[in-house]
Protein backbone atom coordinates (compact mmCIF):
# COMPACT_ATOMS: atom_id res chain seq x y z
CA UNK A 1 0.00 0.00 0.00
CA UNK A 2 1.26 3.77 -0.91
CA UNK A 3 1.94 5.46 2.33
CA UNK A 4 -1.40 7.99 2.26
CA UNK A 5 0.33 10.68 4.12
CA UNK A 6 2.60 13.13 2.95
CA UNK A 7 6.08 11.75 2.46
CA UNK A 8 7.98 14.15 5.98
CA UNK A 9 5.47 11.88 7.87
CA UNK A 10 6.55 8.50 6.20
CA UNK A 11 10.05 9.93 7.43
CA UNK A 12 9.30 10.91 10.83
CA UNK A 13 7.70 7.23 11.08
CA UNK A 14 11.15 5.67 9.91
CA UNK A 15 12.97 7.99 12.04
CA UNK A 16 10.98 6.71 15.11
CA UNK A 17 11.45 3.31 14.45
CA UNK A 18 14.97 3.61 13.55
CA UNK A 19 16.25 6.56 16.08
CA UNK A 20 19.09 7.04 13.34
CA UNK A 21 19.01 9.29 10.57
CA UNK A 22 22.17 7.30 8.70
CA UNK A 23 20.40 4.38 8.86
CA UNK A 24 17.25 5.65 8.00
CA UNK A 25 18.57 7.81 4.73
CA UNK A 26 19.71 4.31 3.93
CA UNK A 27 16.28 2.65 3.98
CA UNK A 28 14.95 5.94 1.95
CA UNK A 29 17.40 5.56 -0.42
CA UNK A 30 17.97 9.43 0.34
CA UNK A 31 20.86 11.57 1.41
CA UNK A 32 20.85 12.42 4.91
CA UNK A 33 20.80 16.17 3.95
CA UNK A 34 17.81 16.21 2.80
CA UNK A 35 16.32 13.74 5.28
CA UNK A 36 17.21 16.29 7.78
CA UNK A 37 16.00 18.93 5.56
CA UNK A 38 12.38 17.19 6.05
CA UNK A 39 12.34 17.04 9.38
CA UNK A 40 13.11 20.44 10.03
CA UNK A 41 10.44 21.30 7.86
CA UNK A 42 7.93 19.02 10.14
CA UNK A 43 9.50 20.68 13.26
CA UNK A 44 8.85 23.98 12.06
CA UNK A 45 5.23 23.19 10.84
CA UNK A 46 4.10 21.67 14.98
CA UNK A 47 6.46 24.25 15.92
CA UNK A 48 8.25 22.11 18.56
CA UNK A 49 11.38 19.47 18.77
CA UNK A 50 10.33 16.11 17.47
CA UNK A 51 13.61 14.58 18.54
CA UNK A 52 16.36 15.03 20.61
CA UNK A 53 19.99 13.96 19.07
CA UNK A 54 22.41 11.70 21.95
CA UNK A 55 25.77 10.21 21.40
CA UNK A 56 23.58 6.51 21.01
CA UNK A 57 21.29 8.25 18.26
CA UNK A 58 18.10 10.05 18.22
CA UNK A 59 15.49 9.85 21.32
CA UNK A 60 11.74 11.40 20.36
CA UNK A 61 10.79 14.58 22.38
CA UNK A 62 7.20 13.97 24.03
CA UNK A 63 5.91 16.13 20.92
CA UNK A 64 7.32 13.40 19.17
CA UNK A 65 5.73 10.60 21.07
CA UNK A 66 2.26 12.71 20.89
CA UNK A 67 2.80 13.14 16.70
CA UNK A 68 3.75 9.52 16.54
CA UNK A 69 0.84 8.65 18.18
CA UNK A 70 -1.12 10.60 16.23
CA UNK A 71 0.13 9.26 12.52
CA UNK A 72 -0.40 5.82 13.85
CA UNK A 73 -4.28 6.47 14.67
CA UNK A 74 -4.73 8.29 11.46
CA UNK A 75 -3.13 5.50 9.29
CA UNK A 76 -4.89 2.87 11.28
CA UNK A 77 -8.26 4.60 10.45
CA UNK A 78 -7.37 5.00 6.86
CA UNK A 79 -6.29 1.48 6.52
CA UNK A 80 -9.43 0.05 8.48
CA UNK A 81 -11.50 2.08 5.36
CA UNK A 82 -9.64 0.83 2.61
CA UNK A 83 -10.09 -2.49 3.65
CA UNK A 84 -13.94 -1.98 4.27
CA UNK A 85 -14.05 -0.27 0.67
CA UNK A 86 -12.01 -3.44 -0.45
CA UNK A 87 -14.81 -5.73 1.27
CA UNK A 88 -17.75 -3.82 -0.61
CA UNK A 89 -15.76 -4.82 -4.22
CA UNK A 90 -14.83 -8.55 -3.41
CA UNK A 91 -18.22 -10.40 -4.25
CA UNK A 92 -19.81 -12.40 -7.08
CA UNK A 93 -20.24 -15.82 -7.87
CA UNK A 94 -17.39 -18.55 -8.03
CA UNK A 95 -16.96 -22.38 -8.70
CA UNK A 96 -14.31 -24.15 -7.12
CA UNK A 97 -14.31 -27.97 -8.81
CA UNK A 98 -12.41 -30.42 -6.40
CA UNK A 99 -11.21 -33.97 -5.63
CA UNK A 100 -13.54 -34.78 -2.85
CA UNK A 101 -10.55 -36.56 -0.97
CA UNK A 102 -8.76 -33.75 -1.46
CA UNK A 103 -11.19 -31.27 -1.00
CA UNK A 104 -11.59 -32.62 3.11
CA UNK A 105 -8.05 -31.61 3.45
CA UNK A 106 -8.25 -28.37 1.24
CA UNK A 107 -11.79 -26.69 1.68
CA UNK A 108 -11.81 -26.23 5.60
CA UNK A 109 -8.57 -24.59 5.46
CA UNK A 110 -9.96 -21.32 3.17
CA UNK A 111 -13.70 -21.33 3.00
CA UNK A 112 -14.72 -20.19 6.16
CA UNK A 113 -11.75 -17.73 6.98
CA UNK A 114 -12.66 -16.26 3.10
CA UNK A 115 -16.73 -16.17 3.33
CA UNK A 116 -16.23 -14.29 6.56
CA UNK A 117 -13.86 -11.67 5.53
CA UNK A 118 -15.99 -11.47 2.50
CA UNK A 119 -19.66 -11.84 2.97
CA UNK A 120 -20.66 -10.79 -0.28
CA UNK A 121 -18.85 -13.69 -1.80
CA UNK A 122 -20.58 -16.84 -2.91
CA UNK A 123 -18.86 -19.98 -3.85
CA UNK A 124 -19.82 -22.89 -5.23
CA UNK A 125 -17.52 -25.96 -4.30
CA UNK A 126 -18.12 -28.94 -6.84
CA UNK A 127 -16.90 -32.30 -6.61
CA UNK A 128 -16.32 -34.31 -8.83
CA UNK A 129 -12.73 -36.49 -10.46
CA UNK A 130 -9.07 -34.47 -11.40
CA UNK A 131 -9.54 -34.86 -14.67
CA UNK A 132 -13.20 -33.78 -14.60
CA UNK A 133 -12.14 -30.50 -12.80
CA UNK A 134 -9.54 -29.59 -14.65
CA UNK A 135 -11.64 -30.03 -17.64
CA UNK A 136 -14.12 -27.65 -16.13
CA UNK A 137 -11.35 -24.69 -16.25
CA UNK A 138 -10.16 -25.14 -19.19
CA UNK A 139 -14.08 -24.96 -20.53
CA UNK A 140 -15.05 -22.30 -18.29
CA UNK A 141 -17.46 -23.97 -16.36
CA UNK A 142 -15.79 -23.76 -13.19
CA UNK A 143 -13.27 -20.69 -12.15
CA UNK A 144 -10.86 -22.83 -10.29
CA UNK A 145 -9.78 -26.75 -8.78
CA UNK A 146 -8.06 -28.07 -7.14
CA UNK A 147 -6.50 -31.18 -7.83
CA UNK A 148 -4.14 -34.52 -8.22
CA UNK A 149 -1.80 -34.02 -10.80
CA UNK A 150 -3.81 -32.49 -14.03
CA UNK A 151 -2.97 -32.43 -17.45
CA UNK A 152 -1.34 -29.32 -18.61
CA UNK A 153 -3.24 -27.14 -21.88
CA UNK A 154 -1.63 -24.15 -23.26
CA UNK A 155 -5.17 -22.40 -21.47
CA UNK A 156 -3.99 -23.44 -18.12
CA UNK A 157 -2.19 -21.78 -15.18
CA UNK A 158 -0.63 -24.71 -12.63
CA UNK A 159 0.26 -24.06 -9.26
CA UNK A 160 1.46 -26.89 -7.20
CA UNK A 161 0.48 -26.10 -3.55
CA UNK A 162 1.69 -29.40 -1.93
CA UNK A 163 3.24 -32.38 -2.51
CA UNK A 164 1.16 -35.55 -1.56
CA UNK A 165 1.86 -39.68 -1.85
CA UNK A 166 0.43 -42.92 -1.70
CA UNK A 167 0.54 -45.63 0.92
CA UNK A 168 -0.79 -49.58 1.58
CA UNK A 169 -3.02 -49.58 4.30
CA UNK A 170 -4.36 -52.14 6.23
CA UNK A 171 -7.16 -51.97 9.76
CA UNK A 172 -5.41 -54.32 11.79
CA UNK A 173 -1.71 -53.00 12.79
CA UNK A 174 -0.62 -56.61 13.67
CA UNK A 175 -1.88 -59.77 11.91
CA UNK A 176 -0.63 -63.19 11.55
CA UNK A 177 -2.67 -63.82 8.56
CA UNK A 178 -4.04 -60.85 6.29
CA UNK A 179 -6.89 -61.66 3.74
CA UNK A 180 -5.14 -61.69 0.57
CA UNK A 181 -6.95 -58.25 -0.82
CA UNK A 182 -5.87 -55.43 -1.99
CA UNK A 183 -8.39 -52.56 -2.38
CA UNK A 184 -7.41 -49.31 -4.64
CA UNK A 185 -9.22 -47.06 -6.58
CA UNK A 186 -9.07 -47.74 -10.43
CA UNK A 187 -9.72 -43.90 -10.90
CA UNK A 188 -6.71 -43.09 -8.82
CA UNK A 189 -3.72 -41.09 -10.81
CA UNK A 190 -1.50 -44.05 -12.49
CA UNK A 191 -2.83 -46.87 -10.31
CA UNK A 192 -2.64 -49.44 -13.15
CA UNK A 193 1.18 -48.90 -13.52
CA UNK A 194 1.12 -49.08 -9.52
CA UNK A 195 -0.48 -52.29 -9.69
CA UNK A 196 1.51 -53.58 -12.50
CA UNK A 197 5.09 -52.66 -10.26
CA UNK A 198 3.61 -54.29 -7.34
CA UNK A 199 5.09 -57.35 -7.04
CA UNK A 200 5.15 -57.67 -3.32
CA UNK A 201 1.54 -58.27 -3.37
CA UNK A 202 1.48 -60.38 -6.51
CA UNK A 203 -0.89 -63.35 -4.97
CA UNK A 204 -3.50 -60.58 -3.25
CA UNK A 205 -6.90 -60.56 -5.35
CA UNK A 206 -7.18 -56.76 -6.36
CA UNK A 207 -10.56 -55.44 -5.53
CA UNK A 208 -11.92 -51.93 -7.09
CA UNK A 209 -13.76 -49.61 -4.76
CA UNK A 210 -13.77 -46.23 -6.60
CA UNK A 211 -14.70 -44.65 -3.43
CA UNK A 212 -12.03 -43.52 -1.38
CA UNK A 213 -14.34 -43.05 1.86
CA UNK A 214 -15.97 -46.98 1.42
CA UNK A 215 -12.68 -48.03 0.85
CA UNK A 216 -11.27 -46.80 3.93
CA UNK A 217 -14.62 -48.12 5.58
CA UNK A 218 -13.74 -51.17 4.19
CA UNK A 219 -10.47 -51.93 5.57
CA UNK A 220 -11.32 -51.31 8.51
CA UNK A 221 -13.47 -53.85 8.69
CA UNK A 222 -11.45 -56.35 7.63
CA UNK A 223 -7.65 -57.90 7.32
CA UNK A 224 -7.37 -57.07 4.10
CA UNK A 225 -4.42 -54.42 2.10
CA UNK A 226 -5.59 -51.22 0.24
CA UNK A 227 -3.78 -48.35 -1.14
CA UNK A 228 -4.56 -44.51 -0.23
CA UNK A 229 -3.42 -40.95 -1.07
CA UNK A 230 -1.46 -40.80 1.86
CA UNK A 231 -3.27 -37.56 3.26
CA UNK A 232 -6.40 -39.39 3.12
CA UNK A 233 -5.40 -42.16 5.28
CA UNK A 234 -4.03 -40.55 7.96
CA UNK A 235 -7.54 -39.11 8.98
CA UNK A 236 -8.39 -42.83 10.19
CA UNK A 237 -6.96 -43.45 13.43
CA UNK A 238 -7.99 -46.94 13.11
CA UNK A 239 -6.16 -47.78 9.87
CA UNK A 240 -2.54 -48.25 10.10
CA UNK A 241 0.53 -47.24 7.38
CA UNK A 242 1.95 -50.75 6.00
CA UNK A 243 3.98 -49.22 3.43
CA UNK A 244 4.57 -45.71 2.01
CA UNK A 245 5.22 -46.08 -1.92
CA UNK A 246 7.81 -43.68 -3.94
CA UNK A 247 5.50 -41.79 -6.33
CA UNK A 248 4.46 -38.11 -5.22
CA UNK A 249 1.47 -36.65 -6.12
CA UNK A 250 1.26 -32.95 -6.91
CA UNK A 251 -1.41 -31.63 -5.72
CA UNK A 252 -2.32 -28.56 -7.21
CA UNK A 253 -4.24 -25.48 -7.97
CA UNK A 254 -6.06 -24.60 -11.63
CA UNK A 255 -7.65 -21.88 -13.41
CA UNK A 256 -7.78 -20.51 -16.77
CA UNK A 257 -5.40 -18.00 -18.63
CA UNK A 258 -8.07 -16.60 -20.39
CA UNK A 259 -10.73 -15.85 -17.38
CA UNK A 260 -10.45 -12.53 -17.11
CA UNK A 261 -8.87 -11.21 -13.68
CA UNK A 262 -11.28 -9.53 -11.46
CA UNK A 263 -10.44 -8.26 -8.02
CA UNK A 264 -12.15 -11.11 -6.58
CA UNK A 265 -11.17 -13.75 -8.83
CA UNK A 266 -7.32 -12.35 -7.84
CA UNK A 267 -8.17 -12.58 -3.90
CA UNK A 268 -9.67 -15.62 -3.96
CA UNK A 269 -6.41 -17.07 -5.46
CA UNK A 270 -4.44 -15.25 -2.99
CA UNK A 271 -6.10 -16.44 -0.42
CA UNK A 272 -6.14 -20.50 -0.99
CA UNK A 273 -2.27 -19.90 -2.10
CA UNK A 274 -1.21 -18.51 1.37
CA UNK A 275 -3.33 -21.45 3.54
CA UNK A 276 -2.79 -24.23 1.21
CA UNK A 277 0.81 -23.34 -0.81
CA UNK A 278 3.91 -25.36 0.80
Amino acid sequence: MQFPFKKEYEYFLLLCKTLNISKASEILDLQQPSLSKALRKLEDEHKTKLFVRQSTGLKLTESGQQLQSSILKSLKTFEDEQQDELKETINGHFTISLHPVISLITAPLFMSSLLIEFPKLNIKLDFCSSRAATRKVSELYADFAIVADPIPAPNLVILKLFDDTVSVWSGQKEVKKRDQLLFYHSEMIGIHQLLKDFNDYKDYKLVPINDYEVLAECLQHSNALGILPTINGKRYKNLAEVQRLKKQVPICLVYNSERPKTKSFVKILESIKAVLQG
